[in-house]
């Protein structure tokens, strides 16, 4: 343990924006009147700067926790305003400069592009947003692009262009970058001539499409999925990496995976250059290493979340994934491990480390429970989840919440797990002891005390929490 701080705030929370770590929280001003306080903390938790605000509103007995996000490349803190549905919305720019505070805010009004069917996508001041929009002839897939509104208030934004996909046969669309020039997407035909997965590029001032990229090729019918890329700005070129199944483990079509018993988890690695060609296509296979435990043949299917594609070096790549493993009996893959691996292009090739595809019985030990709701690291498929959404979608209830390594390179866990019975979120550390690995819990936080957990680089964890009232304690973990 490190140090820690305790603050007068009552309906506390922390944020690290911009590199920093910000407090923030209510305070009573002359027994009458309630402020918000912001604090500017450094790396010991000492404090830099602080900034405080008078409330327009009156005290209630029942705080609801402040929030905070960094939308649109601000920091934006969130205060209830008593028992109204309705909040105050307080705004700065990078080194702590105030910027607005906005009141009366309508709950409601805080996500007005809330219902899209994807996820939506921040390009600075700009959002892509994934629409669909069904009829007699099927499900119309759009692409919109907003902008936000010039004003001091809640984000309102302008639509710029629409950009209208083909109407038919489409099962799933997912921007997944964009910048000045352009927009990539993910998409999906389970139908007609064009069955098979697209990178759609499209023209991010005017959405016209530039290029359509197919992944497969006319005697290619295994399904692609998207896990993650890497987006090289000197060449323009994409990277693209994820799962690829035959068409007996996924007919086209079909959202029913058949890997059940599978012996290997196969990836693939595609690269498409600034004029949108396919110039690098291959499979990796990672065997799948079955638990002494387990039995010869216990039936497991295995996924693989691939969560970071960073560059390392010249033409050398680091790939992060989370495996999620599924039993016979479980109509959910729960989380089970992380490892990275390493690629370097040689030629028109791409090489990587042998990595077995296996699960960490402490982490099983550690999640496991008897409970059927538990959903602890849990992904699930229901049927309002495509499949493709599977292999890039977070678990509500996330366990691993960073992975990394000590001074000799050894894996290091930082998991946690929210306790319904107990009421309370664990927090923990995995990672290599005298002998064998060894599991630490940091603490045991209740839930009504709002934990908020910040897991920094420099293998430091952060974890704050309302431990009385009028009390907010942030205590740091270094390992």
């Amino acid at each position: 343990m490190g140090q820690s701080v305790e603050l007068p705030y009552s309906a506390g929370g922390m944020a690290w924006y911009s590199g920093q770590l910000y407090c923030f929280g209510l305070e009573v001003q002359n027994k009458t009147k309630l402020s918000l306080s912001v604090q500017k903390l450094g790396k010991n938790l000492d404090k830099i700067s602080t900034q405080s605000f008078l409330l327009p509103f009156e005290i209630t007995e029942e705080k609801v926790p402040c929030w905070s996000d960094t939308l649109h490349g601000y920091l934006n803190i969130y205060v209830s305003e008593g028992r109204t549905q309705k909040v105050s919305i307080f705004r700065f720019r990078r080194n702590f400069e105030y910027l607005s505070q906005i009141h009366g805010v309508e709950v409601s009004r805080l996500n007005v592009l809330s219902g899209f069917d994807n996820e939506l996508y921040y390009d600075r001041a700009n959002v892509y947003a994934i629409k669909t929009k069904g009829d007699s002839t099927g499900k119309q897939f759009f692409l919109n692009k907003y902008t936000i509104k010039e004003n001091d208030g809640a984000f309102e934004y302008d639509l710029l262009w629409q950009f209208p996909f083909e109407r038919k046969n489409i099962a799933s669309a997912r921007v997944f970058y964009a910048n000045n020039d352009a927009v990539w997407m993910f998409v999906v035909v389970n139908a007609g001539e064009k069955t098979g997965q697209w990178i759609l590029k499209v023209s991010a001032k005017n959405g016209h499409l530039i290029k359509g990229t197919k992944l497969n090729d006319k005697t290619d019918n295994k399904t692609y999925c998207f896990g993650n890329y890497f987006f090289e700005r000197s060449t323009k070129s994409l990277i693209i990496c994820g799962h690829t199944f035959s068409q007996k483990q996924l007919p086209a079509g079909s959202e029913n995976l058949a890997i059940a018993g599978s012996t290997a988890v196969t990836l693939y690695i595609s690269e498409i250059d600034s004029l949108g060609d396919q110039v690098v296509k291959q499979e990796l296979k990672f065997p799948v290493l079955i638990s002494k435990n387990s039995g010869k043949n216990p039936g497991h299917a295995y996924v693989l979340q691939l969560n970071a594609f960073t560059k390392t070096s010249e033409n050398s790549y680091t790939i992060e994934a989370d495996v999620y493993q599924k039993s016979k009996a479980s109509p959910c893959y729960t989380y089970a491990n992380t490892f990275a691996f390493s690629l370097r292009k040689e030629e028109e090739h791409y090489l990587t480390e042998k990595i077995n595809i296996a699960s960490e019985p402490m982490i099983e030990a550690f999640l496991f429970n008897a409970d059927r709701l538990d959903m602890n690291g849990k992904l699930c498929q229901d049927s309002n989840t495509s499949l493709f959404k599977l292999f890039y979608k977070r678990p509500s209830l996330a366990v691993k919440l960073h992975y990394g390594s000590d001074s000799l390179k050894r894996p290091i866990w930082l998991l946690s797990k929210s306790n319904a019975r107990k009421g309370n979120i664990s927090y923990s550390l995995l990672r290599a002891g005298k002998k064998t690995y060894e599991l630490k819990t940091l603490e045991d936080i209740p839930k009504q005390s709002a934990p908020t957990c910040i897991p920094l680089l420099t293998n430091e964890v952060l974890l704050g929490r309302q431990t009385e009232p009028t009390l907010y304690k942030i205590i740091v973990y270094r390992y």
